[in-house]
């Protein structure tokens, strides 16, 4: 009776051996891989950017002359669902073209006020979404996204003494009298210009297409005539 208790006590304490020997070989293994080490500290936020906003450029009544585009159709890279609408800068009849200038593909002023005051301009905000990853970057479903939405800083902007109302005067007088050429309304006695308009014209979207497409030549010779 005596052998048969310590054969069991013996059996017993080889298989708790055994067992705590492979618990410890599972948890070496873990620990030790650096691939598991790494994709899981690689699990956690990802910041996605949907937008990047320019300062506004207004008139002289503090009138928005950029920012009045149509709403553009925007989704994340990370999740095609999540859909956002913003602004686009320009209207495809955008007013003051020739002063206002466009932009590269890049978002950086190549002319006009664009160009002038691109350093003060180019800080206008953002807007991005944050999401909850895996190791793999694939987003987490049923995890809240933060939206983290700093456009309001494209409020900031650059004033200039065009009056948007006679500026619209002027625009349509000249497409209706002139096929090319130039009108200026300025103010008397301040000397203030209150329109400026340049025929023929461009809608600055179309050359920040070209731009993007590394189309240069067409930005090498005269402005054709689109409107």
């Amino acid at each position: 009776m005596r052998k048969r208790f310590e054969r069991r006590t013996i059996g017993l304490f080889c298989i708790l051996m055994v067992e705590t020997i492979g618990i410890m070989g599972s948890v070496y293994r873990i620990t030790g891989d650096e691939g598991i080490l790494a994709a899981a500290a690689q699990q956690g936020t990802y910041r996605c950017t949907i937008a990047s906003f320019r300062g506004t450029i207004y008139d002289t009544n503090l009138q928005a002359l950029t920012g009045l585009g149509e709403l553009a159709k925007l989704s994340s890279p990370l999740d095609s669902e999540d859909i956002f609408w913003v602004n686009e800068r320009y209207q495809e009849d955008q007013d003051a073209v020739h002063v206002i200038g466009y932009l590269d593909g890049d978002g950086n002023g190549v002319d006009g006020i664009e160009k002038a005051y691109n350093g003060y301009l180019t800080d206008g905000g953002q807007l991005s979404v944050v999401y909850q990853v895996d190791a793999l970057n694939q987003v987490i479903a049923g995890m809240e996204r933060t939206i983290d939405d700093t456009s309001e800083l494209q409020n900031k902007g650059v004033v200039l003494t065009l009056d948007k109302e006679i500026q619209e005067i002027a625009q349509e007088a000249a497409e209706k009298y002139l096929t090319k050429g130039s009108v200026l309304v300025t103010e008397i006695p301040s000397c203030e210009i209150r329109a400026s308009v340049s025929l023929p014209t461009y809608p600055p979207m179309t050359w920040r297409i070209l731009w993007t497409k590394r189309e240069r030549r067409f930005l090498t010779g005269p402005f054709p005539a689109i409107r």
